[in-house]
């Protein structure tokens, strides 16, 4: 509290600190899959999933609002791209699952890109946020507990191997 009251409720109206505000979730009965509904700061919605098992917690990320891809089997290709993420957006989404995880008693253990959008097509940022959760001053999250799912961007696929 060094800032002076006024001035903290100033700011806290009119400057945004959260990247995303939960407005829905929903959870499986067994409470083992929580579904968060995230809005952004400009209004677009994304979802993020947290799945418990036996010995791990896994939050599926999303990296866009809709996608460009228009896979079959995918509902999130029927909105279309709207926007990339921030990779600031994505942390978000990781560390408020790892918070909801940590209150369960079940600390995060893994992450997969396999929410609303194609990591390669939102490349850079992808890779920022990887960067920033892998580092030790971020969440030090191992490299071998982060998966990046692809619908099969090959130049991506071999700048990544590379």
């Amino acid at each position: 509290q060094v800032l002076p009251k006024r001035l903290r409720d100033a700011l806290a109206e009119d400057v945004p600190f959260a990247a995303l505000t939960p407005i829905h979730e929903i959870s499986t009965d067994d409470g083992e899959t929580l579904k968060v509904l995230y809005q952004t700061a400009d209004g677009q919605t994304l979802e993020t999933v947290l799945m418990f098992y036996s010995d791990r917690a896994t939050v599926c990320v999303s990296c866009q609002v809709g996608c460009a891809v228009g896979c079959s089997f995918c509902a999130t290709g029927l909105m279309g791209l709207q926007r990339n993420l921030s990779a600031g957006e994505m942390v978000a989404q990781v560390v408020d699952m790892a918070r909801r995880a940590r209150d369960k008693g079940r600390p995060l253990t893994n992450l997969v890109m396999m929410g609303m959008g194609e990591p390669f097509h939102n490349y850079d940022n992808v890779m920022k946020m990887v960067a920033i959760l892998h580092d030790p001053m971020g969440m030090g999250f191992g490299a071998r507990r982060i998966t990046i799912s692809t619908s099969g961007v090959v130049p991506f696929i071999d700048k990544l191997a590379t």
